[in-house]
């Protein structure tokens, strides 16, 4: 007779984030240089962080929404992230920030700047877009587009693996499930003991890879086929 049922089931929980692309873009207009933080989601939401210093030396901190279009012209495909929603997270003074629309063109590296997608001559070439790889991001430099208690930058320090946050496994659970026959007389004794014999190993694994533990115990009077079922289910 089999002393112990053992039904393992490990799953890997995510945490309740999209997936993004984080890029910085950089320009400049009438001696004002912008440096952006362009972060793209998943699930299809697009928001810019843009930090400048004003012509009256005042730091400002703007948000802009965009959304995507797509289209092709003379035989070459163009993606455009026009700019929607513009909110300051930090203003001073009486600076109005000009929101601008990035066109992206096959083959070409940086995108274009415009100011009035209307107009062509509104247009300025990004000084630079590039995107941010994972665990070459310091805190500190997130910290130029967010507070700190912001759940954007929370997420960020995650999705770039910065610092305490570059542990994958930070938001993982492990769940184990054990079914034990405790209370019957020849073997229940044994049954305890491998019941936490092996609790303990799979705490041990789950300190090791760094996650969180969910143990699910079926066993004493709980040990019968109906509750069995019920609770698997």
């Amino acid at each position: 007779m089999i002393k112990l049922i053992l039904i393992l089931l490990i799953t890997f929980l995510s945490a309740n984030i999209f997936a993004q692309d984080v890029y910085e873009v950089r320009y400049s207009k009438d001696g004002i240089s912008y440096k952006c933080l362009l972060v793209e989601q998943e699930n299809g939401n697009i928001y810019m962080r843009v930090r400048y210093t004003d012509k009256e030396d005042k730091v400002q901190l703007t948000q802009v929404d965009y959304t995507t279009l797509r289209g092709s012209s003379n035989g070459k495909g163009y993606r455009i992230l026009k700019a929607g929603t513009t909110k300051y997270i930090i203003k001073e003074g009486n600076d109005a920030y000009e929101s601008i629309s990035l066109f992206f063109t096959t083959n070409v590296l940086n995108p274009w700047v415009y100011f009035d997608l209307s107009d062509s001559k509104s247009k300025i070439p990004a000084e630079r877009y590039r995107k941010l790889a994972k665990g070459k991001v310091s805190e500190a430099y997130l910290k130029q587009f967010f507070f700190s208690k912001e759940d954007e930058f929370k997420e960020l320090l995650e999705i770039l693996e910065v610092g305490e946050a570059a542990n994958p496994n930070r938001f993982t659970t492990l769940h184990l499930i054990i079914v034990a026959n405790t209370k019957i007389s020849d073997i229940g004794a044994g049954c305890s003991v491998d019941k936490r014999n092996v609790e303990r190993e799979f705490e041990n694994i789950a300190k090791t890879l760094g996650v969180s533990l969910k143990t699910y115990l079926i066993d004493g009077d709980d040990f019968n086929k109906n509750e069995n079922l019920g609770n698997l289910g």
